[in-house]
């Protein structure tokens, strides 16, 4: 009896010790053949970096080279039968940043139009914006505007090209001839773009609407050096400092009260005047001036920069003033 049991346990061993040899050889030819693909790959690698570097140094060289005349007010929403829309979001008026360009140097304004074919119109434009108003109009004429504004709510974006403030729903308005253009955002610009009489101005606020048809229309507001503006004080205090930040509340902010008493404006067809340059923008420029402290417009230069594009060629097309 102990006899056979002892039979029993030694073949037993006899069988484990067969298996962990052919185990042991089973990983051995295992980690040979891992060993030995994983020299292919690192082989093929190779071989395309240096194939990749040997195209990158044969590519050539690209690198820089409403009366009549009137204009009435009404409080959004309610008076006109409009009610307020959500703010959802739309195309953009602007390129997005994964297509970097800037103001100076060989990504700046005049090379905007070689920096990227969604660009092509900065360069090849025809109606571009901004332009020299004090030497081109001479015309005048009616164009039925109304202003449906009240105080609303914004969030405040550092967008590295500008400061930009969305409205979170389409309550503002205006309407012209007829047309309702919805408030989408506003942003800012140091120096001025446009130029009136008075030569270059510190700062522009550009108050950018746009239709359920995706037609644009621009309401510019040029500002000089003077007393603290007190209807953008807030936004000043809370601007981002960081590039691409948003500022984690919303900010109450009337575009009513960035408007001049006068609203005497004048108008032409243009463009965007960041990329993509989009042309077919309606322009409002009004006539009349606001002030901006020292202190607001150097702020804003200290954060985001000098962020005007040059003043582009007027071409063709005629100005008009819309007396108020």
């Amino acid at each position: 009896m102990a006899r056979k049991f002892l039979d029993q346990m030694t073949a037993w061993m006899v069988g484990f010790a067969g298996a962990g040899a052919l185990y042991g050889a089973g990983y051995g030819l295992y980690t040979l053949g891992l060993k030995s693909a994983t020299n292919k790959q690192n082989d093929k690698i190779a071989r395309l970096l240096a194939e990749d570097s040997a195209a990158s140094h044969a590519a050539p060289d690209t690198d820089d080279k409403d009366s009549e005349h009137g204009t009435e007010h009404h409080s959004a929403p309610g008076k006109n039968g409009h009610s307020a829309k959500s703010n959802e979001p739309v195309q953009p008026l602007v390129s997005p940043d994964v297509l970097e360009w800037s103001y100076n140097g060989s990504t700046g304004p005049n090379k905007w139009g070689s920096l990227d074919k969604a660009y092509a119109t900065c360069g090849t434009g025809k109606n571009q914006s901004p332009v020299d108003i004090s030497a081109t109009y001479t015309d005048s004429k009616s164009l039925p505007i109304s202003f449906f504004y009240s105080p609303a709510r914004i969030k405040l974006e550092n967008t590295g090209h500008s400061l930009k403030g969305s409205f979170s729903t389409l309550a503002n308005h205006i309407s012209v001839d007829g047309e309702r253009f919805d408030l989408v955002y506003f942003q800012m610009r140091s120096p001025a773009e446009h130029r009136l009489q008075d030569g270059t101005l510190v700062f522009e606020l550009q108050l950018v609407h746009r239709t359920d048809s995706d037609k644009t229309a621009i309401i510019s507001v040029l500002f000089n050096a003077g007393e603290t503006n007190k209807a953008l004080a807030e936004v000043f205090n809370k601007m981002p400092e960081v590039r691409g930040a948003e500022l984690g509340d919303l900010l109450s902010f009337d575009p009513m009260a960035v408007l001049p008493k006068k609203k005497a404006f004048y108008t032409y067809s243009g463009s965007l005047t960041e990329p993509p340059c989009t042309e077919g923008v309606i322009w409002l420029v009004m006539q009349t001036q606001l002030e901006l402290s020292p202190t607001q417009s150097g702020k804003f230069l200290s954060v985001i920069g000098k962020n005007a594009r040059p003043i582009q060629s007027i071409n063709s097309r005629r100005i008009k003033l819309v007396p108020r």
